[in-house]
């Protein structure tokens, strides 16, 4: 079974992923999700 932190670690990577193809901003993100921009950079650097 993955470790936590490698699950973490690959979800980021996917929003990520996905955001760019959107064509999206951090910030774009964040404000589309009622989240600030610093917990988006979080998610997505798996921490």
């Amino acid at each position: 079974m993955a470790e936590a932190s490698e699950v973490l670690a690959a979800f980021g990577a996917r929003v990520a992923e996905l955001r760019r193809a959107r064509g999206m901003s951090q910030a774009d993100l964040a404000s589309a999700s009622g989240v600030d921009r610093v917990s988006i950079s979080r998610v997505e650097r798996g921490l």
